[in-house]
């Protein structure tokens, strides 16, 4: 597993800053992640989605990975009589391909979609080592939450801000690459130029999930029983606030949890009213699946890929291969269009 924090920390050694225009130290973020801050944004918590439901991280790194397989040609000339670059020490097939003392070319391109996807936005930091005229020498892919672009006139970017919570730093736009997914921008005050994650029309349906699993996850500590109501019948006497929330404490004590499964469950003078249903009435499963095929289909994968079946009915090799098919020309191709 990556530690991020460390990987933050070895990035802010790396690329230290030595001016004004120079990737800014992260080392003030390696103690937490950026979403936990007190004032942070909405837009931050896609990346948190990545990381909390599984069939979005699915989504996300099957597209991230097949992106960065693809091999990147760059070209000198236009039209017909342009010719592929061929890697040399120092040239930009090269710079590509090497990408920083810590990632390589695979794994920039990889982060870099992983940013688009989360964040609808993806930054690349072109470090010149303080040099303004010379070429860059490394490429580092920025932490898109983290980016917020200053609109300059005619929806341009004057600059860009880095980082959160009042300690932004300036980084100018001839250091940075930006790359940003389709944004209907309805919002007529905001002008600035920024992207859509697939995320934000998936909203509801991630979220739905993240709850379905932390129900799912109760059910089962609590032995897997549905929720029931004690009720007090003409026998039992009656208890003021604090004796019944004492009683509350002791059955959920003695009875609940899978280590008390199985307990055999006395009681007098009170009638039990089952309030919660099963998962089998809940239509859990069904819903889960319909749910995963919504966020499925906001990033354009077809579900069956990520083994969402959407109906019990197995794909045949013809089913399959349309399926891939689906998948490259509606999903890859386009993004790969915008490298």
């Amino acid at each position: 597993m990556v530690d991020i924090r460390a990987a933050l920390s070895t990035l802010a050694r790396a690329v230290a800053p030595t001016g004004d225009d120079q990737f800014p130290d992260v080392a003030g973020y390696r103690q937490g992640w950026p979403w936990e801050l007190p004032n942070t944004v909405e837009r931050i918590e896609y990346p948190k989605a990545v990381a909390l439901v599984a069939t979005v991280y699915a989504c996300v790194s099957r597209i991230a990975n097949d992106i960065a397989q693809l091999p990147v040609v760059f070209y000198l000339g236009d039209g017909e009589d342009r010719q592929p670059i061929m890697r040399k020490p120092g040239n930009i097939a090269d710079l590509w391909a090497k990408a920083n003392p810590v990632d390589t070319g695979y794994e920039l391109a990889r982060n870099l979609q992983v940013s688009l996807e989360s964040n609808g936005n993806g930054y690349l930091y072109l470090e010149r080592f303080g040099r303004e005229a010379a070429p860059p020498e490394e490429l580092w892919e920025v932490p898109s939450h983290l980016m917020t672009p200053v609109p300059g006139p005619h929806r341009s970017v004057a600059y860009y801000e880095y980082g959160l919570d009042g300690r932004q730093r300036r980084i100018e736009t001839k250091n940075v690459v930006a790359i940003r997914y389709l944004n209907p921008s309805w919002d007529p005050l905001d002008p600035s130029p920024v992207g859509l994650s697939p995320l934000s029309a998936a909203r509801l349906q991630y979220e739905s999930r993240y709850r379905m699993g932390q129900w799912s996850q109760r059910f089962f500590e609590r032995g897997g029983a549905a929720n029931y109501i004690f009720k007090l019948n003409d026998k039992a006497p009656v208890g003021d606030e604090a004796k019944i929330r004492r009683w509350q404490d002791e059955m959920d004590k003695r009875f609940s949890g899978v280590k008390n499964l199985g307990k055999p469950i006395i009681i007098q003078n009170m009638d039990v009213v089952r309030a919660g249903m099963t998962i089998s009435e809940m239509q859990f499963l069904e819903n889960a699946r319909l749910t995963d095929a919504d966020i499925c289909r906001v990033f354009g994968i077809p579900p069956s890929l990520i083994g969402v079946e959407e109906n019990k009915t197995a794909l045949s090799q013809g089913g399959a291969d349309t399926r891939s098919l689906e998948y490259v020309q509606g999903c890859l191709m386009p993004r790969a269009r915008l490298r």
